[in-house]
């Protein structure tokens, strides 16, 4: 049976430095699905080992531990494949009650959602290519 942890045991693990950071791990939540609704858990990680090896760098994954994840981890646009390969570092899972809390603030509109700028984004560049073609023509 997988370790439970709740949001609060993560914050040890908070900090860029590794002095922050407890034993200098990294270790973050991330939901098991991109959009908060749709989540059934959230596990916990320690991607301490895997740091030298992310493709995106140790910096991002450094500034999101000791906490929620998931939108960093979701937002950037990693794949299934991604949170497939994830499983070896899974350390445990969050709490029932702190996955019911962040479902509940992503389905109220707070942070944890699917945290997508992207409607927002297409709007906005629909809206100067209307400008620029009726400028234009």
């Amino acid at each position: 049976m997988p370790k439970t942890f709740t949001l609060k045991q993560l914050e040890v693990y908070k900090g860029e430095d590794d002095a922050e950071r407890h034993e200098g791990k990294v270790v973050f939540a991330v939901r098991d699905a991109k959009n908060a609704a749709n989540a059934t858990k959230y596990n916990v990680y320690d991607v301490t080992k895997y740091l030298e090896d992310h493709p995106g760098g140790d910096d991002i994954m450094k500034e999101n531990s000791g906490m929620d994840a998931s939108d960093e981890f979701w937002d950037i646009g990693h794949s299934e494949q991604a949170m497939d390969d994830m499983k070896q570092y899974i350390i445990g899972q969050l709490s029932d009650e702190d996955c019911a809390a962040l479902k509940e603030k992503a389905s109220s509109g707070g942070a944890g959602g699917s945290g997508s700028m992207l409607p927002i984004l297409v709007l906005v560049l629909l809206v100067a290519a209307c400008g620029a073609a009726f400028v234009y023509t």
